[in-house]
């Protein structure tokens, strides 16, 4: 990833080789354990936290049923 600048999440690391890893603890733990060794952030290896929807600022919307939610 450091190489090729690339940002990857861990559940993307995971699913390159599943049958490997076995399950997303073991990547979220290696990956942790990793950057502990390094002495450095998950950010700083190009490791990114996944989307969770969030936004920022003002939003303004409407629902299914017309009602305006500001």
């Amino acid at each position: 990833m450091l190489r090729t600048s690339t940002q990857r999440t861990l559940r993307d690391i995971y699913y390159t080789d599943v049958a490997f890893f076995g399950n997303q603890n073991a990547v979220n733990d290696g990956f942790n354990d990793l950057c502990c060794l390094l002495r450095v952030p998950r950010w700083s290896l190009n490791c990114v936290a996944s989307s969770k929807g969030l936004v920022a600022g003002a939003l303004r919307y409407t629902t299914a049923d017309e009602t305006v939610v500001d």
